[in-house]
C-alpha cells in the first residue's frame, strides 16, 4: 500500500506540474501578445503626438496667414478709399468743366448778361499726394476778362478732357463746321 499511495501521490503532483507547465505556456503567450500590443500602443502614441505637433503646426501657419491676408486687405481697402476720394474730386472737377464749358457755349448764341458764378463753400477734402486738379471757376484770382471770345476761350483750355469736351459741344452747337 506504501507503494500505491505514493505513486498516487506522485502521480498527482506530475498532473499538477503538467497543468503548471500548460499555465505556464498559455501565460507566456498572453504576455508576448500583451508585449506585442504594448509596442504597437506605444507606435501610435508616437504617431499621435507626431500628428498633434503638426496639427499645431498648422493652426500657426494659418494664424500667420489670416494675420497678413488682414494686413494685405486693410492695404486694399485703404487704396480703394483713397482712389474713391480721388474719382469723387475728378467728378466734381469735370462737372464744373463741363457746365463752364456749357456756360461758353450758350454764350456764343445768348447775349452775356450772367456774372461768373461765386465759387460754392467746399467741404474740407482729404489730401491726395499723387493727383491734383486746378479748376479755374474757384482758382483765387479772378479772370477780369469776361469779353473773351468764345473761341479765345476754347483755345485757352489746358487740359486734354476739356478740350475734347469743348470740342464736342461746339460739334453740338454747330459752331464747327
Amino acid at each position: 500500500m506504501d507503494l500505491s499511495i505514493a505513486t498516487l501521490l506522485d502521480f498527482t503532483v506530475l498532473a499538477f506540474l503538467a497543468g503548471t507547465v500548460f499555465y505556464a505556456l498559455r501565460l507566456s503567450g498572453q504576455l508576448k501578445i500583451l508585449q506585442d500590443s504594448k509596442h504597437e500602443l506605444e507606435q501610435l502614441v508616437s504617431n499621435l503626438a507626431i500628428n498633434i505637433t503638426r496639427a499645431h503646426e498648422a493652426i500657426q501657419e494659418m494664424h500667420e496667414v489670416a494675420s497678413t491676408s488682414s494686413e494685405t486687405l486693410q492695404d486694399r481697402i485703404r487704396t480703394a478709399q483713397d482712389l474713391s476720394h480721388e474719382l469723387q474730386l475728378m467728378t466734381e472737377s469735370g462737372d464744373n468743366i463741363a457746365d463752364r464749358l456749357e456756360t461758353l457755349a450758350t454764350s456764343k448764341t445768348a447775349p452775356p448778361q450772367e456774372k461768373r458764378r461765386t465759387a460754392p463753400p467746399r467741404p474740407p477734402v482729404k489730401s491726395v499726394e499723387h493727383f491734383f486738379i486746378r479748376d479755374r471757376d474757384f482758382d483765387e484770382e479772378e479772370n477780369t476778362n469776361d469779353e473773351t471770345p468764345i473761341e479765345d476761350a476754347f483755345d485757352n483750355l489746358s487740359s486734354r478732357a476739356e478740350k475734347q469736351l469743348a470740342s464736342a459741344l461746339r460739334r453740338s452747337r454747330g459752331f464747327d463746321a
